[in-house]
């Protein structure tokens, strides 16, 4: 099987700085709320110790792929490694197996080009495309741009054949594969172009409330330094005779929530996976109360010395869990009433 032929889409004719993207960029920046912010000439992410990690542990999936010797000190590095390994052997035969393909497009001045980590083509008329994760968050293969972008790439730089992709995402450090796939759209990636250009070229970008929904919030460097200018000594001292500080304060009190809320959860599923996190041990402390799960309601009464139904409370189900039920909807609506609750609307 010969590898891809390096024809690219069409260019455009317009004499423009072309807009480098990389699909794997693109899958972060497409989900940040306010459009993009300060992009010139190319989408780059940021990089930390974690990705430097990854990336190593990508080298060494290609090289035992490749039939190399890759030799890791870690037994648990090398168990995700091997899991990637033999999932990849499972589901394509190494034969027709391309490892870290290079692929490229430019179509209306942006230029899609990227580095996949696997490809195949398991049939004439269908491209497979995998992508190894070795991060502590699960990712699924459903809806993700970077296996439809890089199948578009591919599908086009093989000269219009393929009809079909299909996307596997491999989450080597949760021994799990998900995955994904459809028909080749042959205006997806001008689609997917002109939703760049029109984006970039509004060059939004302000700290917010709306931070707290963004999926690039934990790697955005601008909302996590505006959320650090107020936790400085001093930052919040009389803010209350300035509205205008106060307002940008308050905007940023979701998203400093969020980010410290993930911090935790990132944290604690390290060291639930076996990591250790200096002068941070997982403590144990007494919760409420609760009854024994292996005694039933009679059985708890009975021993303490209460009436059944005393150890009972009733209480009316909720207008949504009575729809949940099958009430009807008309008549809900109709009686059903909603409380005023108070917030703050940004404007």
């Amino acid at each position: 099987m010969k590898p891809l032929k390096k024809q690219p889409l069409p260019k455009s004719k317009s004499k423009a700085t072309t807009l480098s993207v990389s699909p794997s960029a693109w899958m972060v920046w497409e989900k940040c709320v306010l459009s993009l912010q300060n992009v010139k000439t190319a989408f780059v992410l940021e990089r930390d110790e974690y990705a430097k990690a990854g990336t190593e542990l990508h080298a060494a999936i290609a090289k035992r792929l490749a039939g190399e010797v890759a030799v890791l000190e870690n037994d648990d590095d090398a168990s995700l490694v091997r899991f990637a390994v033999e999932t990849v052997h499972n589901e394509i035969p190494t034969s027709q197996l391309f490892i870290e393909e290079r692929v490229t497009a430019i179509v209306s001045r942006v230029d899609f080009s990227g580095t996949a980590d696997a490809l195949s083509f398991i049939s004439e008329d269908t491209i497979t495309i995998i992508d190894f994760k070795t991060g502590w968050r699960e990712v699924v293969a459903e809806n993700n741009s970077q296996l439809k972008i890089y199948a578009h790439v591919a599908a086009g730089m093989d000269g219009g054949k393929i009809k079909r992709w299909k996307g596997i995402i491999i989450n080597a450090r949760f021994n799990s594969v998900s995955y994904t796939g459809g028909n080749i759209e042959p205006d997806y990636l001008a689609n997917t172009a002109k939703d760049i250009l029109d984006r970039t070229a509004k060059k939004q970008y302000k700290t917010g409330n709306h931070c707290a929904y963004c999926n690039r919030l934990s790697i955005c460097s601008k909302v996590r330094d505006a959320i650090a200018a107020w936790v400085k000594p001093g930052a919040i001292d009389g803010i209350t005779r300035e509205p205008e500080r106060l307002a940008e304060a308050l905007r940023l009190a979701k998203p400093a929530e969020k980010l410290f809320e993930t911090i935790k959860k990132e944290a604690q599923l390290f060291i639930d996976l076996g990591g250790q996190i200096p002068g941070v041990s997982v403590e144990y402390t007494a919760g409420t109360r609760a009854w024994p799960r292996d005694m039933t309601v009679n059985e708890v009464g009975e021993r303490i010395g209460l009436d059944t139904m005393k150890m009972l409370e009733t209480s009316t189900i909720s207008p949504a869990e009575a729809t949940r039920r099958g009430a009807d909807k008309d008549a809900i609506s109709s009686i059903a009433i909603r409380p005023p609750r108070k917030g703050f609307k940004f404007i």
